[in-house]
């Protein structure tokens, strides 16, 4: 890992108080945001699992879609607020019309849940990125950008995923 490579989102927090969390307050909007999001990267298959371990709930999507890169992590999925029509991004690598067009889905995620965990991969390259985020780590981010740590790993499959798990429901 290179010393100055950092994942990065600047914003302030009350941005996903009243964009993400508002809109999207209640599990069936978050999971239909999240299957729009597989949809978006070309997934054929997507598995949702509701867990209840003595009242620790989560909820993981995961998908085959062609994932992502350490780059469009950042440049894409930590970017709050990305226009793909302005970026002429209006289909999938596969021709799929993209569902998502305002960058703020993602924060439909703290809406339901104080921790998202975010593993991918994308599809042709041997790295996955894993990394989470919290609520309140956002929150005491104040006026500085949110810098969520992260870990790159081997991973020799060929096919991408992408695979986010909703902690603390």
């Amino acid at each position: 890992m290179k010393d100055e490579e950092k994942l990065s989102m600047s914003f302030d927090p009350n941005t996903i108080q009243h964009l993400g969390i508002k809109m999207y307050s209640n599990l069936p909007s978050a999971i239909a945001e999240l299957v729009a999001n597989s949809y978006d990267a070309d997934a054929h298959s997507v598995e949702i699992d509701l867990i209840d371990i003595k009242g620790n709930r989560s909820l993981v999507v995961k998908d085959d879609g062609h994932g992502m890169t350490f780059r469009e992590v950042n440049d894409c999925f930590l970017r709050i607020g990305r226009n793909r029509r302005i970026e002429n991004v209006s289909r999938s690598p596969e021709g799929r019309v993209a569902t998502g067009k305002k960058g703020l889905g993602k924060l439909a995620l703290f809406g339901i849940g104080n921790e998202i965990r975010i593993v991918t991969k994308k599809k042709g390259l041997h790295e996955k990125i894993s990394f989470s985020m919290k609520w309140q780590d956002i929150l005491d981010c104040k006026d500085k950008p949110y810098e969520p740590s992260f870990n790159r790993e081997e991973d020799t499959g060929d096919a991408g995923y992408t695979e986010i798990t909703i902690l603390e429901l």
